[in-house]
C-alpha cells in the first residue's frame, strides 16, 4: 500500500496539562507487513490535538520480521511511554490482535484504527467527546474518507463512511471500555488459527482469498459482530463526523476489483443469521443494498426475456439508471452510459456468492 505522508495538521497539539476528567484513551492499531504505513498511522495519532498524558498508542504486530519494530522505533523514542509495540507471534486475524491490544490498554476509551489509515488531528477529541454526554453510549462511529493524497483509478479499494451505518468498521470506531469488556471484546469465532479450523466452507473462502486483495486469513465480520453484541446488551451508539480518518487507496487488478464485492457479500448472510436485528438495515429486508435488489431484478428479466418475451428486458432499466447515476471520478461524460456495463460482472459475482452463502447459512440475503 502506498503512503505519501501524514495528513497536514489542522489544529495544534494541546500543550497544557490535562485535567483528570479528560478520559484516558488507548488507540490500538493492528498491523501485518506494513512497516512504513504503520509508522505513518502512529505518527498521525501521536500528532493528535489531545492531551498527551491521557493518550497511549498500542501497535500489535503479527509480521514474521522486525520491520515494523524498526519503523516505529523513532516514534517510541520521541514519545516515551505513549507509543509501544506488542509482538504477536501468530497471525490469527485482526480481531485477535485488537483483543491483545485491549487487554494491555489502560484507557477508559478504546479507539481502533488500521495500519493503512491516517487520522485527522481532531479525531480523538471528536470521537471521545460524546461519551461524556451519555453514560449509556457504548460506541462512537467516525467518518472515513479515502486518502486524498493517494491516486484513485478505475479499480481501487478504500473505505468511505460518511454517515452512521450498521457495519461499525474497525478502521474508525471508539468503544467505552466497560461496554467492550462486558461482551468479551472481539469474538474468537472470527479468528484464524493455522491447522485448527475444521470448517469446510473452505472451498469458497479459499477461492475468494486467492481472488481478493482483502484477506487476513480471517472471517469477515468481526467488527460488525462486536458492535452488534454491544448494542444487543443495551448500549447505544452515535456517529461523529468530526472524528475523521483517511483510509489508504489501494490499486486493484480488474480481477481483484470484480471479486471485492463477492468477498464482502459472502459474509452477509451468516452475519444476519447471527444478528437478526441487521435485517432492518437491509434494503427491503432481504437485499444487502438497492444495487443488489435491482441487479437481481435484472437477472430475472434476462431469464424471462430468454424464456417468455424480450420485452422483459425493460426491467433491466432501473439497474442501469441506478448504476449510471452514482458518482464516479472515471466514468463521466460520454463514458457514463457505459458505467453499468462495467459493473455487471462485479455485481454478478456479489449476487452469486450471496446466494451461495445464503444456502449455507440457511438465511436469505442477496
Amino acid at each position: 500500500m502506498r503512503s505519501t505522508g501524514v495528513m497536514a495538521p489542522q489544529s495544534s497539539v494541546v500543550g497544557a496539562p490535562a485535567s483528570k476528567s479528560v478520559p484516558f484513551v488507548s488507540v490500538v492499531i493492528p498491523t501485518f507487513r506494513r512497516p512504513e504505513e504503520t509508522a505513518l498511522a502512529v505518527a498521525s495519532v501521536a500528532a493528535s490535538a489531545y492531551p498527551a498524558e491521557r493518550l497511549e498508542i498500542i501497535v500489535v504486530d503479527t509480521s514474521p520480521d522486525d520491520a515494523t519494530r524498526e519503523s516505529i522505533a523513532p516514534l517510541e523514542g520521541a514519545h516515551p511511554g505513549r507509543v509501544r509495540l506488542l509482538k504477536k507471534p501468530v497471525a490469527e486475524g485482526p480481531g485477535a490482535s485488537r483483543n491483545l491490544g485491549a487487554r494491555t490498554a489502560r484507557g477508559d476509551i478504546l479507539a481502533f484504527t488500521d495500519s493503512d489509515c491516517q487520522v485527522d488531528p481532531d479525531w480523538l477529541a471528536e470521537g471521545v467527546e460524546p461519551f461524556a454526554r451519555n453514560p449509556k453510549l457504548g460506541i462512537v462511529q467516525g467518518r472515513t474518507l479515502p486518502n486524498p493524497r493517494h491516486p484513485r483509478g478505475a479499480a481501487s479499494r478504500f473505505m468511505q463512511v460518511e454517515a452512521a451505518d450498521c457495519v461499525y468498521a474497525a478502521c474508525n470506531v471508539f468503544f467505552r471500555r466497560q461496554a467492550f469488556d462486558a461482551v468479551g471484546g472481539y469474538s474468537p469465532d472470527f479468528d484464524y488459527v493455522p491447522n485448527q479450523r475444521a470448517e469446510k466452507p473452505a472451498l469458497f473462502r479459499r477461492l475468494l482469498n486467492r481472488m481478493s486483495v482483502v484477506h487476513f486469513h480471517a472471517l469477515l465480520g468481526f467488527d460488525v459482530d462486536l458492535a452488534w453484541r454491544v448494542l444487543e446488551s443495551g448500549w447505544t451508539s452515535t456517529f461523529q463526523s468530526g472524528a475523521l480518518v483517511y483510509h489508504a487507496v489501494t490499486p486493484l487488478t480488474p480481477w481483484q476489483w470484480m471479486m471485492e464485492g463477492a468477498y464482502y457479500a459472502y459474509a452477509g448472510p451468516p452475519m444476519v443469521k447471527r444478528h437478526p436485528g441487521l435485517r432492518r438495515h437491509m434494503y427491503a429486508r432481504y437485499f444487502a443494498s438497492k444495487t443488489t435488489a435491482l441487479f437481481t431484478l435484472s437477472a430475472i428479466a434476462v431469464l424471462l426475456a430468454a424464456t417468455v418475451h424480450w420485452v422483459a428486458l425493460l426491467l433491466c432499466l432501473p439497474y442501469a439508471v441506478h448504476r449510471n447515476a452514482e458518482r464516479s471520478r472515471v466514468w463521466r461524460g460520454i463514458l457514463r452510459p457505459l458505467r453499468f456495463l462495467v459493473y455487471v460482472p462485479r455485481d454478478s459475482m456479489s449476487v452469486l456468492f450471496s446466494v451461495i452463502a445464503s444456502v449455507r447459512a440457511k438465511t436469505l440475503l442477496v
